[in-house]
């Protein structure tokens, strides 16, 4: 058994739903975290011995007063569709403004950092029609000053800071994530754009569940426990990281059908009320995720229904149905 080194991890956005589950896992194997997060769509976590948090915008946060840091987990986003328009520039400067003030931090530190992009950034590009899953350097097609294009087009400026660092010599990339869910996913955001809490809200509530459009658009949906190993296997691995790499299941799933899914799981007869879908929301999207296995052997361990059922199994014990 080898030793565990005892490191120090930033984590942006780290008392957000991924962030939490990150935070969690670095310091249950023994390492020390600074967490900053100025709280906008995230609530302030419990105090917990190994982990410092900073109430700040990123951009803004002064990397003269940090500590030495071994490695930098860039999450800070919104990331709930329906926020996108309402603060359009809590979505642009983390990604843009704060991305570079996170290569600054790596510049300074010699460390790896780990940009968290998102599968947004290929907009409606995908083909369902072939099914050709989409791999990095995929065609991306976006509908411009659209609903979602201040997520999409933020990220996708994140993503060539990224490219541009790393041509440098900084050690860094992007990880293009598919539909992360889970435990404890976006308390505060139910009603506000993620299916899968929007979906268990409706369901516990007892209340008409609200698919967007017909309900045939298809995603992948990733569950957190996967995502959570792959990132800390990324900050880990001692070879040279590829630029971009996808993060996803990629097991596909109509959103109506994922309706009917969690329905079934929590025995209850859908009632379904249809509503229309944000502008540039694409049909179909599931990546492939070679690179990222060829990279560090990664693959997600739990399907949809699996997570799915961890999922409700937790949230009925908690709040149970009426």
């Amino acid at each position: 058994m080898h030793e565990i080194v005892q490191k120090t991890y930033l984590v942006t956005g780290g008392d957000g739903f991924i962030g939490q589950h990150l935070v969690a896992k670095l310091v249950a194997t023994g390492h020390d975290i600074i967490v900053v997060d100025n709280h906008i769509t995230s609530m302030p976590s419990e105090d917990t011995p190994g982990v410092k948090v900073l109430q700040a915008n990123i951009e803004q946060l002064n990397l003269s007063q940090l500590p030495k840091i071994d490695g930098i987990f860039h999450l800070a986003s919104i990331a709930a569709p329906r926020l996108f328009r309402e603060h359009p520039m809590s979505v642009i400067r983390p990604n843009i403004h704060g991305t570079e003030r996170m290569v600054q931090l790596a510049e300074l530190n010699s460390c790896r950092l780990i940009y968290t992009s998102s599968s947004e950034t290929y907009g409606n590009a995908g083909d369902s029609i072939s099914s050709k899953k989409m791999a990095e350097d995929h065609t991306s097609a976006h509908l411009l000053l659209s609903d979602k294009s201040p997520y999409s087009s933020a990220k996708v400026m994140g993503e060539e800071i990224i490219r541009s660092a790393k041509e440098r010599g900084v050690d860094s990339t992007a990880i293009r994530l598919f539909n992360v869910y889970g435990e404890n996913m976006d308390p505060t955001l139910q009603g506000r754009g993620r299916v899968i809490p929007n979906f268990l809200n409706a369901l516990q509530q007892g209340l008409a569940i609200p698919v967007e459009g017909d309900g045939s658009q298809s995603r992948t949906f990733t569950w957190i426990g996967d995502v959570i190993e792959g990132l800390v296997q990324l900050m880990q691995h001692h070879r040279e990281l590829p630029l971009v790499m996808n993060m996803g299941s990629e097991e596909t799933i109509t959103i109506l059908d994922l309706a009917k899914m969690m329905a079934t799981v929590i025995d209850i007869d859908p009632i379904i009320e249809f509503a229309d879908r944000l502008s540039g929301d694409p049909d179909w999207r599931c990546p492939d995720c070679s690179l990222l296995r060829q990279t560090i052997g990664w693959s997600p361990q739990t399907s949809i229904e699996e997570g799915l059922r961890i999922l409700i199994s937790e949230n009925l014990i908690r709040h149970p149905l009426i």
